[in-house]
Order: C-alpha cells, then structure tokens, then sequence
C-alpha cells in the first residue's frame, strides 16, 4: 500500500500522523493484550495463576537500607556503609579513628 503524501497541505499531514499514533497506540495495546491473554492461558494449563509468578528481585535497587553508622559531632548525619565513605567518616579515620567507632 502506497499513499502519496506529497500534495497534502499542512494541516492533512498533520490529521494524518494523528490518525496513525492513534492506530500505532491502539495496535500495541491489542498485542500488549493478546500476549497477556497467552501468558494467562499458559498458566491455566499448567494449574497457576498470575499470583503464582514471582515479583522481581528481593532487595531491587532503590530500596532504603537502615545506617550503620553515625557521625558523633552530629547525630544527623549516617551512612549504610555502602558506596562512598561520607567526608566525616573519612576524617574519622585519617585522625586515627577506627569504623567501629561509628557504629549505632
């Protein structure tokens, strides 16, 4: 199928893309759709539900871990311990200071 576009105004151009993201929207919800459909049918014949799939990762990325450590001059400042040592941490133990000191 060929569509000569060439001797539309502006304005038909643009009804046109809108007309197609709507199609391309619409169409990829269809196959969004019928591939859940497939996956629901996959697990029907096997005995499982959607509740039986497993929901990521334990522990994903972004989850908050507690402090392990807290600077003494200023209480609110902590650090779990991972990632880049804090500027106070670091000055801690250039004077000597050991982590266990830190630990909450």
């Amino acid at each position: 199928m060929s569509v000569d576009i060439s001797k539309l105004s502006a304005t038909e151009l643009e009804k046109l893309r809108q007309s197609i993201d709507s199609t391309i929207a619409s169409r990829r919800q269809q196959e969004r759709q019928q591939v859940v459909d497939e996956i629901r049918g996959i697990l029907a014949k096997n005995g499982m539900s959607w509740d039986d799939l497993p929901r990521g990762r334990s522990g994903a990325k972004g989850s908050k871990l507690p402090p392990k450590y807290q600077d003494p001059k200023d209480p609110g400042r902590t650090w779990t311990g991972r990632g880049r040592k804090p500027k106070w941490v670091e000055a801690h133990l250039k004077k000597g200071g050991k982590i266990e000191d830190l630990e909450i």
